[in-house]
């Protein structure tokens, strides 16, 4: 699990310091080097897109990780 945390915490330090542009270049070279200390990524969406969840040990999209908001306009 240490590897997945520390993936987790690159993308939000070192990752998060660049533009939309840089993102996707980001993301794609964290994933040609994820294979050599053992972390499966899903393919679907960027690395951004993604947290890691302690419980299950697996990586869920971010918006599942978020309840449903809604406004009270009245």
């Amino acid at each position: 699990m240490i590897p997945q945390l520390w993936t987790f915490a690159l993308v939000w330090s070192v990752g998060t310091t660049t533009n939309l542009a840089g993102r996707a270049k980001f993301d794609k070279w964290l994933r040609g080097r994820l294979p050599k200390i053992g972390v499966d990524f899903p393919e679907n969406k960027l690395v951004y897109d993604y947290n890691f969840d302690r419980a299950t040990k697996s990586w869920v999209s971010w918006f599942s990780t978020v309840r449903e908001y809604s406004v009270d306009i009245k």
